[in-house]
């Protein structure tokens, strides 16, 4: 099921667990484009990890990538 799922992606580091999400998730979340996504991640403005085969991303580098891009006025 879904909370089996959600287990399943999140890895053990340092005693604390870390989620790890797909791209599609990453698009969910953001509610940006597979392209956008891909975009952010080749320019270094958003830190992935590839895992057999396929990009994940930490939800705490999405939230350091939001707090570093908070537009000041």
């Amino acid at each position: 099921g879904r909370k089996s799922t959600k287990i399943f992606r999140q890895i053990l580091k340092g005693g604390e667990y870390m989620e790890l999400l797909t791209i599609k998730e990453v698009c969910e979340v953001l509610k940006i484009s597979r392209w956008t996504a891909a975009k952010l991640i080749e320019s270094g403005a958003l830190k992935a990890s590839m895992v057999a085969g396929t990009y994940r991303v930490k939800r705490s580098d999405i939230d350091e990538m939001i707090n570093n891009n908070v537009v000041k006025k």
